[in-house]
């Protein structure tokens, strides 16, 4: 979502949830929000999530859970940013431009066809961990050198216009920013999995 006055909005997210005794570590900029918060009482983080919603633009959250037996984070941080996830272009905006949002249901059917290249957005340490069948890993140290590694690719402006290119992530923020980018850099038919 573009947020117009990014230090007000995070001024207001980190006063109410200090209030509500929150812990993690929210960014915000520009392009939007992204973050990981705990409570040991599952009410206030209810309470927190239930007041970012109720600001102005921020509905439709894509939330995701997990449970913890310690605590995950000792202290609040809100921190401004140029960009949610750094790509080093912020001209690239998946607000203004993005490829299309594949559900995870519709996923296996697109990575299985022929004329679609799987492409792992995440870094060298994360897809050694795990990844999907034939998906190209780009042996990236940081998000921010993936346009350089597409790029060195070479791609025709052929394979631009006919190949489908199948992008995933973690959470789904560098897939829509990857997305964004091959978007820009004229490439056709974009996906990239709704949610990481």
């Amino acid at each position: 979502v573009d947020i117009k006055d990014p230090e007000f909005i995070s001024e207001k997210i980190r006063n109410k949830l200090d209030e509500l005794n929150i812990y993690g570590t929210i960014l915000i900029g520009h392009e939007g929000i992204n973050g990981t918060i705990s409570s040991g009482i599952h009410q206030n983080l209810l309470n927190a999530l239930k007041f970012i919603e109720s600001i102005n633009g921020f509905d439709n959250l894509d939330l995701k859970f997990s449970q913890s037996e310690k605590r995950p984070f000792v202290r609040l941080k809100v921190k401004l940013k140029k960009e949610i996830v750094t790509i080093g272009d912020t001209s690239i905006n998946p607000n203004n431009l993005v490829g299309e949002y594949v559900d995870p249901h519709e996923w296996n059917k697109l990575i299985t066809e022929d004329d679609t290249l799987i492409i792992d957005t995440r870094n060298e340490y994360e897809c050694s961990i795990g990844t999907f069948k034939n998906s190209i890993n780009p042996k990236t140290n940081t998000f921010r050198e993936f346009p350089n590694w597409i790029k060195a690719q070479k791609f025709s402006e052929e394979d631009k216009k006919e190949k489908k290119i199948a992008m995933f992530c973690t959470g789904g923020i560098r897939c829509e920013k990857a997305s964004s980018f091959m978007k820009k850099e004229g490439f056709e038919n974009v996906y990239h999995l709704k949610g990481g």
